[in-house]
């Protein structure tokens, strides 16, 4: 019975440290909430500065309409040119799901709206902890009928 005790606690041990490895915190998915506040709040305010130092220096970003980018400096050209198209508009974003692949990496979904713009849209955003703060290291926006 005494052999069965240290590779059952072994075990117990190595899934207790597995779990916490993939356990993340409600200050996690609160400072996710928080990039796409700000984010709306920045491109409420046709800041693309703000909006583009959301995002890592590698980033990718894809438009609705298909046009792909990577690179901070080429988000904020996109978004900027992008904007001015938009004068007189308002968005909004909701938070559909936040799934944490690692503690350091999450999928979100966002889904909102223009005003002025028909239809509705929805981000898949992919989110990364670098240096305790949330990013987005990938964007992918599409319009939804």
């Amino acid at each position: 019975m005494k052999s069965l005790m240290i590779p059952a606690t072994i075990l117990v041990v190595v899934a207790i440290v597995a779990i916490a490895q993939t356990t993340t915190s409600p200050q996690d998915e609160q400072a996710i909430q928080k990039v796409v506040a700000t984010f709306v709040d920045a491109r409420n305010a046709f800041d693309a500065r703000n909006m583009a130092g959301l995002f890592t220096e590698d980033a990718q970003f894809t438009s609705n309409l298909g046009r792909s980018v990577e690179g901070r400096a080429a988000i904020e050209k996109l978004i900027a040119d992008s904007l001015q198209n938009q004068l007189n508009t308002r968005s909004s974003r909701t938070v559909k799901s936040i799934r944490f692949v690692t503690p350091q990496v999450a999928v979100v979904t966002t889904t909102g709206e223009v005003t002025s713009i028909s239809g509705h849209f929805m981000d898949v955003n992919v989110m990364t902890k670098r240096g305790g703060a949330w990013m987005i290291a990938s964007y992918y926006n599409v319009r939804l009928p």
